[in-house]
């Protein structure tokens, strides 16, 4: 093809890229969108094909820039321009009306770059009229599709009338929320994963924290970093390391878990499935019933139908063994709804959050939130999930004992127990049958909300396990009966009660407790010095052996034994007040861990 002089027009150059077949798809389908746009440019782009089939019938008949016969008038050359121009327009737009093109909802533009001077290289005309007679097709088809419609409506210019486009893959599931969320990105660093869809085939690596993923097919999946997932279909995924909980109900059922070595089928259910880097495999049901079918190669793929409670481990070499399901292995849909909505500032969810770590330390045998699923049992729900465990606790005796009023507490979706003494004159309380568990010989803790009724009641009986007879005191937390400077001191109580040995200590008194605020009370031992805190602050120390006065009786909440004869009558009298949480622990927690609790259970920011 021919070398043109010098132009400042971009159009030249990208007309002539395009008849020289170097334009890609897109950037042909921009041209004619700008075309389209603009008739001005319509003209000059056929202008430059048509000069460009002159020069190359020019070429074929010998006239080129390096023929010195060559000799035609630029005059006589614009008029068989003009004359092409006008005859193959017409021709091109009659062929058009066959074959109308769909106009786009919105013009592309193609960025137009200057191109450098080319010069008039010769070529064979037949080389170059297909290039040119699609480019006066394409300048035909722009300005006869840019003509209104002769006859019927007219028609919506903003319509979108361009051919649709192929279809986009479709989400099959959808990241909804995340907590602390840390994860691996394409390049293989970690970063920040925002909520969004995922298409089949995503590969989630959570590195950290927590996410919530919502399935196409309604099932709520809760992962827990490190974790590794494929997202397969709207109905399934494949975990190939680490934890999730899965909850599936109503038309989600038939949500199915893959994991290396078997497949998990819900039957409107919640369970929990587990991947270890050793290879070892567990699968875990919280309510309903699922279907897991192993996969292992070589090794026996009968299903087994595994219900609420129950769970199956496959270690890596395919073998099975019956487990118990474990709720607190797993971060489920309250606890993941507590972390996100603490984040907002919520104080009962960011309360509700830490119960939830509290629960899972093994060290606390009995741990009591006194929350609304207690309400209307008659009992008091321990939620510690160690190895070993205290019973929960029961309103009342039915004897001496009555049970106390449920009331409100810390926070307006929590309850607490009020206590003191019933119209009939007996104490209320909650009795925790004796455990084993509840047995303190060494170092201990622990830990309740209170909130006295009155700021001047003196001896009030937080907690106390004690045997009558004999006077075997494990121990026992209290409120001193003496005041000094307007002020009353709590007491721990331990080993043989008697008038030679009471062994009873106090806080100084300097401490306050005649508040009827809520607060938070703690003492801790490390089985010979014993820590006083109010409100996470450490008030007091002392050295105070636990000696191992374990017994046979039951721990009672919110008051002392009904049987105590003198001197000792005073020391029944029950908390004139409310509780709302108690810890008890066989570990001497440090101060922060106090400090934590406080900070985590406060009801105001």
């Amino acid at each position: 093809m021919a070398e043109q002089p010098n132009t400042p027009e971009p159009i030249v150059g990208l007309t002539l890229r395009f008849l020289d077949g170097q334009l890609s798809d897109a950037e042909v389908q921009a041209l004619a969108d700008n075309l389209r746009a603009d008739q001005a440019l319509v003209d000059r782009f056929v202008e430059i094909c048509l000069q460009e089939q002159l020069v190359a019938d020019m070429g074929a008949a010998g006239l080129h820039d390096e023929d010195p016969d060559a000799d035609v008038s630029t005059s006589v050359m614009l008029d068989i321009i003009q004359r092409e121009r006008d005859a193959r327009l017409h021709e091109a737009a009659a062929a058009a009306k066959a074959k109308p093109v769909e106009q786009p909802s919105s013009p592309r533009r193609l960025v137009i770059e200057e191109t450098p001077p080319r010069r008039v290289i010769v070529i064979p005309s037949w080389a170059v009229y297909g290039s040119i007679a699609a480019a006066l097709l394409i300048a035909a088809l722009v300005v006869f599709t840019s003509q209104p419609t002769p006859t019927g409506p007219v028609s919506d210019p903003t319509a979108d009338t361009q051919p649709p486009a192929p279809d986009a893959p479709s989400p099959v599931a959808t990241l909804t929320r995340v907590h602390s969320a840390v994860w691996y990105g394409q390049d293989g660093q970690p970063t920040t994963a925002l909520p969004g869809p995922l298409l089949a085939g995503t590969h989630l690596q959570l590195i950290d924290g927590l996410a919530e993923v919502e399935m196409g097919d309604g099932a709520v999946v809760y992962l827990q970093g490190p974790a590794s997932v494929h997202v397969d279909t709207p109905g399934s995924l494949r975990l190939d390391q680490g934890r999730l909980t899965a909850k599936a109900e109503g038309q989600a059922e038939g949500f199915e878990v893959w994991t290396p070595q078997a497949r998990i089928t819900d039957h409107g259910t919640e369970f929990g499935v587990s991947v270890g880097e050793s290879g070892q495999e567990q699968a875990e049901v919280f309510s309903g019933r699922v279907i897991l079918q192993p996969t292992t190669p070589g090794r026996d793929g009968r299903e087994v139908t595994l219900r609420s409670g129950q769970g199956l481990a496959i270690n890596r070499d395919g073998d099975t063994r019956s487990i118990s399901a474990r709720e607190l292995s797993y971060v489920r849909d309250l606890e993941f709804e507590a972390l996100v909505l603490a984040e907002t500032g919520s104080a009962y969810h960011r309360w509700l959050a830490y119960t939830y770590q509290v629960r899972r330390d093994p060290a606390v045998v009995a741990y009591y939130v006194f929350d609304e699923n207690d309400v209307g049992r008659n009992r008091l729900i321990n939620h510690a999930a160690g190895t070993e465990i205290a019973s929960d606790g029961f309103l009342g005796d039915g004897g001496n004992t009555s049970p106390p009023e449920w009331t409100d507490g810390r926070f307006e979706q929590t309850r607490a127990l009020s206590f003191g003494i019933d119209p009939h004159g007996d104490c209320r309380g909650v009795i925790v049958p004796d455990s084993d568990a509840l047995d303190f010989a060494g170092a201990m803790t622990l830990a309740a909300w209170i909130r006295f009724d009155e700021a001047s009641t003196a001896w009030n009986t937080i907690l106390s396990k004690r045997d009558i007879p004999p006077a075997n005191l494990n121990y026992q937390l209290s409120v001193s009966g003496q005041w000094y400077e307007g002020h009353c001191r709590f007491q721990f109580g331990t080993g043989i009660d008697s008038q030679d040995f009471p062994g009873f200590t106090e806080t100084p008194s300097a401490t306050r407790g005649d508040t009827t605020d809520w607060q938070h009370i703690a003492v801790v031992s490390d089985g010979t010095t014993l820590r006083f805190y109010i409100n996470g602050e450490r008030v007091a120390e002392t050295n105070q052996p636990m000696p191992p006065t374990v017994n046979n009786a039951p721990l009672l909440i919110g008051t002392s034994s009904p049987d105590l004869q003198p001197p000792w009558q005073h020391g029944r009298r029950p908390l004139n007040g409310r509780m709302s949480e108690l810890l008890l622990a066989n570990r001497a927690f440090a101060d922060r861990d106090i400090r934590s609790l406080y900070e985590a259970g406060r009801p105001q920011d």
